[in-house]
């Protein structure tokens, strides 16, 4: 397939991890890919480009593990707090 001159890097949207979450990551890829599970590759991957903060700095608005989340609808009254596990 021909180069059409896109990097499909500068595409991506950016990812913004805490280090803490880092580890826990990276050990869920890793039994991934010994696992052989097709997503294992494509998620180091994704841990490698990365922009990793220290736990207690990473910007507000960035959703990380074990850290509460608040979602709501664009259209409605829902509005729900969460942990990601």
């Amino acid at each position: 397939m021909p180069n059409m001159g896109v990097d499909m890097a500068e595409q991506l949207p950016p990812i913004i991890i805490a280090r803490r979450d880092r580890a826990r990551l990276e050990r869920l890829a890793d039994d991934a890919v010994r696992e052989r599970h097709p997503v294992g590759r494509f998620l180091m991957s994704e841990i490698r480009r990365a922009v990793v903060f220290d736990t207690n700095k990473v910007p507000e608005g960035v959703a990380c593990l074990a850290r509460p989340i608040r979602e709501s609808a664009v259209f409605g009254p829902i509005d729900t707090a969460a942990h990601l596990i």
